[in-house]
């Protein structure tokens, strides 16, 4: 049984590689969509000329997004579609190249890609899903990072050692310094 969304186009898409940080930090991913002859949109975008239209370019985005999601999260879904630039026709027969780069987490992600084929570069888009975090090997189903603000607040009773703490997603070092970053895990057992 597939798990490949309804889609109005036949191409698939092949992962050339997963979503994985770079050296830089950064989440990205690399996928292949060959365009067939045979997509059902060409009889009629344009007779005697067909093109790939652009709304297909977007779909074939948005599934290469499904493809690869970012590490640790599962169930994406797209909410909305922030920004397209179509830079040169897509013919039937074209191999679409498409390179994604995913920011944010905690849920709310949002993937800019860059699609290319043998001819150039042929759209820039950028998509925003949402998703779940899956659980960790563990098992902690609820692992958040936290980070301090060096801020400190009082409470009720007055503890001065309470600081106020930041939720972030990310696990790059703080302006302050790595030393200030707190990671917690909540595994469900009460103290």
């Amino acid at each position: 049984m597939s798990t490949r969304p309804s889609s109005p186009i036949a191409a698939r898409v092949e992962v050339i590689r997963p979503a994985a940080a770079d050296s830089r930090g950064k989440v990205r991913a690399v996928t292949a969509v060959t365009v067939g002859e045979d997509e059902a949109v060409f009889p009629g975008h344009y007779p005697g000329f067909p093109i790939f239209p652009g709304v297909c370019v977007i779909e074939c985005v948005h599934l290469s997004g499904l493809r690869t999601p970012p590490p640790g999260t599962a169930g994406l879904e797209l909410v909305a579609v922030e920004s397209t630039r179509f830079l040169r026709p897509v013919f039937p027969g074209d191999r679409l190249e498409v390179d994604l780069v995913w920011t944010g987490g905690s849920g709310a992600w949002r993937c800019a890609a860059k699609v290319a084929t043998e001819r150039g570069a042929a759209a820039q888009v950028r998509l925003r899903f949402t998703g779940e975090e899956e659980p960790t090997e563990r098992g902690a189903a609820a692992q958040v990072r936290l980070r301090f603000t060096g801020e400190e607040e009082p409470t009720e009773r007055g503890a001065a050692a309470q600081v106020r703490l930041r939720f972030t997603g990310e696990e790059e070092p703080t302006e302050r310094g790595a030393a200030a970053q707190v990671r917690l895990r909540f595994t469900g057992e009460e103290a």
